[in-house]
């Protein structure tokens, strides 16, 4: 089983995942190896069964990588229409700003929305 796997994750990184055209978000956020690397690691160090947590929490940690690049481009553009004066968000009530209507991502700090102090966490 674990050497199908294997096979099946090569052809992967070798014919799919140069046509798709992007890189995994753990990878692109952490500048390391992707998943199917990582994977294929894991499964070669420990066989899929013993390894099976470790896939998990490694798909699972994909995913949140996915959500933080989301934010972060998100928490740019508002910056973007800020600096360009598109949106006066004076009138943010932390949610969104009532202005130019943005919505305020959930984030798991607080911050003034009319003075973006966000900004920094995101340089």
């Amino acid at each position: 089983m674990n050497k199908l796997l294997l096979l099946l994750i090569m052809l992967y990184q070798r014919h799919l995942s140069p046509r798709k055209g992007y890189r995994c978000a753990y990878s692109v956020l952490y500048q390391t190896q992707g998943c199917s690397g990582a994977v294929k690691e894991i499964i070669q160090q420990k066989g899929v069964i013993a390894g099976w947590g470790e896939i998990r929490q490694r798909f699972a940690d994909c995913r949140l990588a996915a959500q933080t690049i989301r934010q972060k481009q998100h928490l740019n553009e508002v910056i973007s229409k800020k600096k360009n004066n598109d949106c006066d968000c004076s009138g943010c009530d932390g949610a969104v700003c009532r202005d130019c209507h943005i919505p305020v991502p959930d984030l798991d700090y607080s911050w003034d929305c009319s003075s973006l102090h966000i900004k920094r966490f995101f340089q």
